[in-house]
């Protein structure tokens, strides 16, 4: 019984020294995907049952080790994360928006969007390490969003800021 107990004690010690080891603290971006998706199901109740469920199968769980014990340690030696915006890279599709047709391309963590019947583009960039979606047109740059622990907020042309709460 005492070398059992001395097992799980050198075993847990082990498993933390490796965790620390790591030295980092990513993106967590795969559990991000999962709750991102999650938010997108329905209205609020179909989104609690979805999570519910989530949690009870262990999807954020398996979600949550994986991003910690490897997606987070590739990001903290490569500089990039292996889930980020490339599932959006790919073929240009063509939008229309208010009588005016846009290009929409992604690359990386780069939407490039370009009205193909005016003289309006703009690149909208993601920066990981702020969280903050910033849309650089021809004259200017301007922060359009910013997610972080306090939630979402929105950004004006101005500059003002709206908190956008559920």
């Amino acid at each position: 019984m005492k070398s059992c107990v001395k097992w799980i004690a050198m075993l847990l010690t082990v498993a933390l020294f490796a965790t620390s080891m790591l030295g980092c603290f990513g993106g967590f971006n795969l559990t991000r995907k999962v709750y991102i998706w999650n938010s997108q199901v329905g209205d609020k109740w179909v989104n609690t049952v979805v999570m519910w469920a989530l949690a009870i199968l262990p999807v954020y769980s398996f979600c949550g080790m994986a991003d910690l014990l490897v997606l987070n340690a590739v990001e903290f030696w490569t500089g990039e994360n292996p889930v980020s915006l490339a599932d959006l890279e790919g073929e240009p599709c063509t939008i229309s928006y208010n009588g005016h047709q846009y290009r929409v391309s992604a690359d990386g963590n780069q939407i490039d969007i370009r009205q193909l019947d005016g003289d309006q583009a703009g690149v909208l960039t993601y920066d990981e390490t702020t969280g903050a979606w910033s849309l650089q047109t021809n004259d200017r740059e301007v922060k359009v969003a910013q997610i972080d622990q306090a939630g979402l907020s929105l950004y004006t042309p101005e500059g003002r800021s709206i908190a956008v709460t559920r």
